[in-house]
Protein backbone atom coordinates (compact mmCIF):
# COMPACT_ATOMS: atom_id res chain seq x y z
CA UNK A 1 0.00 0.00 0.00
CA UNK A 2 2.86 2.44 0.84
CA UNK A 3 4.22 2.19 -2.75
CA UNK A 4 0.97 3.17 -4.54
CA UNK A 5 0.64 5.96 -2.02
CA UNK A 6 4.06 7.15 -3.15
CA UNK A 7 3.42 6.17 -6.33
CA UNK A 8 0.60 8.73 -6.39
CA UNK A 9 2.80 11.22 -4.95
CA UNK A 10 3.44 14.20 -7.98
CA UNK A 11 6.23 15.42 -6.12
CA UNK A 12 7.86 11.87 -5.30
CA UNK A 13 10.96 10.74 -6.80
CA UNK A 14 11.38 7.29 -8.64
CA UNK A 15 14.00 5.04 -7.76
CA UNK A 16 13.78 2.27 -9.80
CA UNK A 17 11.96 0.73 -12.52
CA UNK A 18 9.33 -0.99 -10.65
CA UNK A 19 8.74 2.79 -8.77
CA UNK A 20 8.29 4.32 -12.23
CA UNK A 21 6.47 2.34 -13.42
CA UNK A 22 3.87 2.06 -10.50
CA UNK A 23 3.47 6.30 -10.67
CA UNK A 24 3.31 5.51 -14.46
CA UNK A 25 0.11 3.14 -13.72
CA UNK A 26 -1.40 6.21 -11.62
CA UNK A 27 -3.01 7.45 -15.07
CA UNK A 28 -4.67 4.07 -15.42
CA UNK A 29 -5.81 4.50 -12.73
CA UNK A 30 -6.92 8.32 -13.04
CA UNK A 31 -8.70 7.13 -16.25
CA UNK A 32 -10.76 4.21 -14.66
CA UNK A 33 -12.16 6.65 -11.75
CA UNK A 34 -13.49 9.10 -14.12
CA UNK A 35 -14.80 6.16 -16.39
CA UNK A 36 -16.61 5.35 -13.12
CA UNK A 37 -17.69 8.92 -12.43
CA UNK A 38 -19.54 9.15 -16.41
CA UNK A 39 -21.11 5.74 -15.54
CA UNK A 40 -22.53 7.19 -12.22
CA UNK A 41 -23.76 10.38 -14.45
CA UNK A 42 -24.94 8.26 -16.98
CA UNK A 43 -26.96 6.35 -14.73
CA UNK A 44 -28.33 9.54 -13.07
CA UNK A 45 -29.24 10.95 -16.49
CA UNK A 46 -31.33 7.78 -17.18
CA UNK A 47 -33.70 8.34 -14.27
CA UNK A 48 -34.16 12.10 -15.53
CA UNK A 49 -34.38 11.83 -18.96
CA UNK A 50 -38.35 10.48 -19.15
CA UNK A 51 -38.91 13.70 -17.23
CA UNK A 52 -37.19 15.90 -19.51
CA UNK A 53 -38.77 14.49 -22.39
CA UNK A 54 -42.08 14.60 -21.24
CA UNK A 55 -41.60 18.13 -20.77
CA UNK A 56 -39.85 18.93 -23.64
CA UNK A 57 -40.25 19.04 -27.65
CA UNK A 58 -38.72 15.95 -29.72
CA UNK A 59 -35.52 17.93 -30.08
CA UNK A 60 -35.15 17.43 -26.59
CA UNK A 61 -34.86 13.93 -26.18
CA UNK A 62 -32.46 13.84 -28.95
CA UNK A 63 -30.40 15.69 -27.25
CA UNK A 64 -30.74 13.73 -24.20
CA UNK A 65 -29.95 10.54 -25.54
CA UNK A 66 -26.75 12.12 -27.74
CA UNK A 67 -25.69 13.29 -24.32
CA UNK A 68 -26.09 9.26 -23.01
CA UNK A 69 -24.11 8.24 -25.77
CA UNK A 70 -21.51 10.64 -25.64
CA UNK A 71 -20.91 9.58 -21.52
CA UNK A 72 -20.99 5.90 -23.00
CA UNK A 73 -18.41 5.62 -25.31
CA UNK A 74 -16.09 8.29 -23.13
CA UNK A 75 -16.08 6.08 -20.22
CA UNK A 76 -15.48 2.96 -22.91
CA UNK A 77 -12.23 5.27 -24.17
CA UNK A 78 -11.09 6.05 -20.99
CA UNK A 79 -11.37 2.21 -20.05
CA UNK A 80 -9.57 1.26 -22.99
CA UNK A 81 -7.01 4.10 -22.23
CA UNK A 82 -6.39 2.88 -19.06
CA UNK A 83 -5.77 -0.78 -20.15
CA UNK A 84 -3.52 0.46 -22.94
CA UNK A 85 -1.85 2.48 -20.22
CA UNK A 86 -1.25 -0.22 -17.72
CA UNK A 87 -0.09 -2.81 -20.52
CA UNK A 88 2.34 0.31 -21.94
CA UNK A 89 3.44 3.23 -19.67
CA UNK A 90 3.63 6.16 -21.44
CA UNK A 91 3.76 9.66 -21.38
CA UNK A 92 1.33 10.62 -24.12
CA UNK A 93 -1.62 9.72 -22.20
CA UNK A 94 -1.34 11.37 -19.18
CA UNK A 95 -0.35 14.31 -21.18
CA UNK A 96 -3.40 14.37 -22.86
CA UNK A 97 -5.72 12.95 -20.12
CA UNK A 98 -4.23 15.69 -18.04
CA UNK A 99 -5.26 18.46 -19.99
CA UNK A 100 -8.92 16.84 -20.20
CA UNK A 101 -8.97 16.43 -17.21
CA UNK A 102 -7.95 19.91 -16.46
CA UNK A 103 -10.21 21.97 -19.10
CA UNK A 104 -12.80 19.96 -17.19
CA UNK A 105 -12.66 21.31 -14.11
CA UNK A 106 -12.18 24.62 -15.42
CA UNK A 107 -15.97 24.37 -17.22
CA UNK A 108 -17.50 22.62 -13.79
CA UNK A 109 -15.96 25.60 -12.04
CA UNK A 110 -17.71 28.03 -14.39
CA UNK A 111 -20.79 25.61 -14.32
CA UNK A 112 -20.50 25.78 -10.29
CA UNK A 113 -20.63 29.56 -9.79
CA UNK A 114 -24.45 29.86 -9.40
CA UNK A 115 -24.69 26.62 -7.14
CA UNK A 116 -24.03 22.77 -6.97
CA UNK A 117 -25.49 19.51 -6.43
CA UNK A 118 -24.07 17.04 -4.56
CA UNK A 119 -23.11 14.91 -7.97
CA UNK A 120 -21.21 18.66 -9.05
CA UNK A 121 -19.34 18.78 -5.81
CA UNK A 122 -18.54 14.89 -6.34
CA UNK A 123 -17.67 14.83 -9.80
CA UNK A 124 -15.30 17.67 -9.11
CA UNK A 125 -13.43 15.92 -6.22
CA UNK A 126 -12.70 12.70 -8.99
CA UNK A 127 -11.64 15.47 -11.24
CA UNK A 128 -9.11 16.94 -8.81
CA UNK A 129 -7.82 13.66 -7.42
CA UNK A 130 -7.59 12.41 -11.00
CA UNK A 131 -5.77 15.25 -12.54
CA UNK A 132 -3.03 14.46 -9.29
CA UNK A 133 -2.89 11.35 -10.82
CA UNK A 134 -2.21 12.48 -14.31
CA UNK A 135 0.57 14.06 -12.92
CA UNK A 136 1.95 10.97 -11.06
CA UNK A 137 1.64 9.35 -14.19
CA UNK A 138 2.93 11.57 -16.40
CA UNK A 139 6.18 11.53 -13.69
CA UNK A 140 6.32 7.73 -13.90
CA UNK A 141 6.14 7.21 -17.72
CA UNK A 142 9.14 10.24 -17.99
CA UNK A 143 11.21 8.37 -15.64
CA UNK A 144 10.42 4.96 -17.06
CA UNK A 145 11.14 5.87 -20.50
CA UNK A 146 14.36 7.96 -19.54
CA UNK A 147 15.35 4.46 -17.84
CA UNK A 148 14.56 2.21 -21.23
CA UNK A 149 16.31 4.49 -23.64
CA UNK A 150 19.55 3.34 -24.73
CA UNK A 151 22.54 5.95 -23.54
Amino acid sequence: MTNWIKAANPLATTAGVDEARAAARMSSVALWLTAAKDVVLLVALLGSIPQASAATTSTGSNVATMTLAILGVSALVQIAAGLFQWVRPGTMIPIIAGMLTAYALYEAGMKMAGGASALAVISVVVMVLALILHIAGTRGAAALEKTQKPA
